[in-house]
This record gives structure tokens, sequence and C-alpha cells, in this order.
């Protein structure tokens, strides 16, 4: 039996602890506004999300302003108004979230299994990340990430001709974004490492990393925008990073001889020959779209260095069609 006195002391605790919780979220949530009024809307958006979700009517209503203005993110009255209605649940003690009517599902409530899977890659610290164009057609919702985490994006620019895409994460990820190289480019025999999510439901759900060459500076009938490469690719391959021995991006995964997105879709697979897009595209497209990629010296890496830096910045890329 707990004594009258005992039963006060953890009374004062509970009361302590809940003010100090109290406390903690209206520095975050101040933090966050503050975020917005200096028109980082990134920083705002990894602030608030959080406390929104946790029933902060504030930080709710906070969302609701953000993508009412499209401050960060595209304008969306729908989901301005989904949260201006969790607002208004967590002030009167509703705990059911409201739901909104004839309107596909917000981030928070996309579904749970994607319709397809492809690879990408981070190649800035603002959420700028590359992938093929093919992998994000026709896409309704794009989260890109991780088996562990993960954030809604969207396409803000791409190159159907190049089979390139740029994609913007709502809340950036506290990943190293890849390294590119410059003026050298890519030859026959060189070593090469591809990273990415093949086959998703199949095969390890973590980034998988692959090897070969550099077999031919051009795609099928001479295609002079692809390189050649012997590293296997499978479907979800797709987007992923091609390193070069000392860890630079010299290309993005693009399809296999007979995949269903290459010019011979009809032609059956044959192991080893794959195809990626060259780094000059990929550059040229980045700087047309105003990305500050960074670039890296000529060391050669261990290949299991290698294959645990192409881990920070590979990306699942999730399709919700």
């Amino acid at each position: 039996m707990i004594s009258r006195h005992r039963l006060r002391a953890v009374s004062i605790a509970i009361v302590l602890t809940v003010s100090v919780c109290a406390g903690l979220s209206a520095a975050e949530y101040q933090e966050g506004i503050r975020a917005v009024h200096g028109g980082d809307y990134a920083k705002a958006l990894s602030v608030l999300h959080p406390l929104a979700e946790q029933g902060d009517a504030r930080a709710q209503n906070a969302l609701a302003y953000i993508y009412q203005r499209g401050l960060g993110v595209p304008k969306d009255a729908g989901l301005a108004e989904h949260w201006r209605q969790r607002a208004t649940a967590s002030l009167v003690g509703n705990s059911k979230t409201p739901r909104i009517p004839n309107r596909p599902p917000s981030p928070e409530t996309a579904p749970a299994r994607a319709t397809s899977t492809g690879s990408g890659f981070l190649v800035d610290r603002r959420g700028s990340v590359v992938t093929n164009h093919h992998v994000v057609q026709k896409c309704k919702r794009l989260r890109v990430g991780s088996v562990k985490a993960a954030a809604m994006a969207r396409v803000v620019r791409t190159d159907p001709a190049s089979d390139l895409a740029l994609l913007r994460l709502d809340i950036p990820l506290d990943r190293e974004p890849a390294m590119f190289r410059l003026q050298k480019a890519a030859v026959p025999g060189e070593p090469v490492l591809i990273a990415g999510y093949p086959l998703q439901g199949l095969l390890s759900p973590e980034v998988q990393v692959a090897s070969g060459i550099v077999s031919a500076l051009a795609g099928p009938r001479g295609n002079p925008r692809l390189l050649q490469i012997s590293a296997p690719v499978q479907p979800g391959s797709s987007g992923g990073p091609v390193l070069d021995a000392g860890g630079r991006i010299i290309g993005v995964v693009a399809g296999r001889l007979g995949s269903k997105n290459g010019s011979h879709a009809n032609t059956p697979w044959i192991p080893g020959v794959s195809f990626a897009v060259r780094e000059e595209d990929l550059l040229r497209f980045l700087t047309s779209a105003g990305v500050r990629y960074r670039t890296a010296g000529p060391d050669t890496l261990d290949t299991r260095v290698l294959a645990a830096n192409a881990r920070q910045f590979t990306l699942l890329i999730e399709c919700f069609k």
C-alpha cells in the first residue's frame, strides 16, 4: 500500500516531468517559428512536423500556414485544411485524426506499400536527389530515404531524353551528399561500384553494392549518352550512383539490356551488360537546375570504404501511383 507521503512525492514528480516536457515542446516550437521567420523552411518542417504528430496544436496550425502559403513546399490547400482540423481536434481533446474526403492521401497517410521502387542519391545538403526519369514517371507521391528513415519528396526537374530527374525532399535527411569527379572522363576497363535498392521485398531491404568495370563508352546502337558497365543491374537499381575507385560519381544507373525502359526492351537479358547515364550529361542537368554539387580529388579507396560511403547518400525511391 502506498503511503500518503509517497503518493504526494510521485504526484510532484509527474507534475515536474509534464512541466519539463511542456517546456521542451515550447522551446522546440519557438525554434520552428524562428526558422519560418528566417526563411529556413526545411529546418522549420523538421522541427514542427514531429511536434504536430505528437498532437501539439500550435505546431499543427503552423504546418497549416506553411502548406497554405507554400513555404518551402508546394502549395497544398488540402494539407493545410488537414492540419487545421487536427489542431482543432487537439484543442477540444478529440484524439481521432480528421479525415479529408475526396482527396488523395497526404504524405502522413500515404499507402504502406509502394507501387514501384527505384534508387537515387543525395547531391547536396538542401535535400536534392538524383534518380532516373523513368523511376518517377507518373508517380503521384514519392517517398525517399531508407527502411529506417524517409521523407516525402517532389519532382522539381526532369530530362526525359537523358532519363534524369531531380527531386527535392520536403525534410532534408541528415546524410552526407555524394561527390563528383570533374575533367577526367570515364575510360574502358576502369573499375566501378554501383549502389542501390534492387528487388525490394525479395532481397535485403538495405543498400546493396556491386562491382564491375566500364565496358564501353556508348550504350545500345552507339548511344553516346550512356556508358556500358559490367556491374549487375536488377529491377530497382535504376537511378543509383555509379562510382569510380575514389568513390566519386561518374554516372547514374539507367538499366540493363532487355529492361522495359531500355531501347532494346525485346532483347533477352544478357548478364553483365548494363548501362548508365554519363556524368557529363548529369553535371549539365544539375548545373541547369542550379544545384551546387561537391567534387573530390583522385584518391583511391578500399572497396569496403567505398561501400560504406555509398550507403550514406544512396536512397530508396518509393513511387505511389
